[in-house]
């Protein structure tokens, strides 16, 4: 309950329980650097591929790396809370894909996807943030495939935040349509802006501090 209050997904997830979840993208933290590069290096990448994802530990930045990502697309955003046990990630993001598309009876997951990605537009994105590990978990797994696939079909882009990579059997069904690495870390610029933001003086920005950076 605890989990599903933090996350926006209503007061439970037990069987027949109605599951609200929250898909609008959070705000980003007010002080924030703009992490330029590594938007446009991830935004580049996302041309070219429909799947994305950072991987590293609490605190790591990669939910507002996330979200500065997301802003850099022009088209419709679904944001989707995963964070809590990988039993009830596949309910999630069923939820969450059918306030763009009902799905009809006999369509496969796959199919689903397809549909709801359509309805999302060629320059959306979809975001499974804080995506727990899918080994063992069929449904999620399948869900995975599924939209990676579909993204792959409709220009829609998948982007997902996870503590580790992603599982070798949801690896090897999408293949080359996934490019994975560590959170990106801050570049010189970031770090002056990240001070700036917290209202360092230009001075300090200018002083040597900064500038030994460059020299290493």
């Amino acid at each position: 309950k605890e989990i599903a209050q933090r996350q926006g997904w209503g007061l439970g997830l037990h069987f027949g329980a109605e599951l609200y979840v929250n898909i609008e993208p959070p705000p980003a933290v007010q002080n924030l650097a703009k992490r330029a590069i590594a938007v446009v290096s991830v935004r580049t990448l996302l041309g070219s591929t429909a799947w994305y994802g950072m991987h590293g530990g609490s605190g790591s930045g990669k939910t507002q790396l996330a979200i500065l990502i997301t802003g850099a697309f022009a088209g419709p955003k679904l944001w989707i809370r995963l964070a809590g046990p990988a039993s009830a990630a596949a309910l999630v993001i069923e939820t969450a894909l059918a306030k763009l598309a009902a799905r009809q009876q006999g369509q496969s997951t796959q199919q689903w996807c397809e549909t709801a990605c359509r309805a999302l537009g060629p320059e959306g994105i979809i975001v499974l943030d804080d995506l727990p590990h899918a080994a063992g978990e069929g449904a999620l797994e399948e869900y995975l495939v599924g939209l990676c696939l579909a993204c792959a079909q409709t220009g829609v882009r998948l982007l997902t935040t996870a503590a580790g990579p992603v599982s070798n059997g949801t690896r090897a069904a999408v293949g080359r349509l996934i490019r994975e690495e560590p959170v990106p870390g801050f570049s010189d610029d970031d770090i002056v802006e990240l001070f700036r933001a917290y209202g360092a003086p230009e001075p300090f920005l200018a002083s040597n501090w900064f500038s030994f950076r460059s020299e290493e």
